[in-house]
């Protein structure tokens, strides 16, 4: 016995990503997931180079 069928055949709404699609659908998310990362986290050098200018800005001061 299928475990949908009790549920009013629901399991025809829940079908799986054909296979052939899994590949795109795993490179799109990575590739949304990456751009994301770069917009939002900065690297430690470009911390650095941050960090230096504030300093420079307060010694201005």
């Amino acid at each position: 016995m299928d475990f949908f069928v009790g549920y009013d055949n629901c399991a025809y709404h829940m079908q799986p990503l054909p296979r052939r699609l899994l590949p795109a659908l795993a490179r799109d998310e990575l590739a949304a997931h990456k751009l994301h990362v770069a917009e939002t986290y900065i690297n430690k050098a470009g911390m650095r180079e941050t960090a230096e200018q504030i300093m420079e800005a307060i010694h201005g001061v």
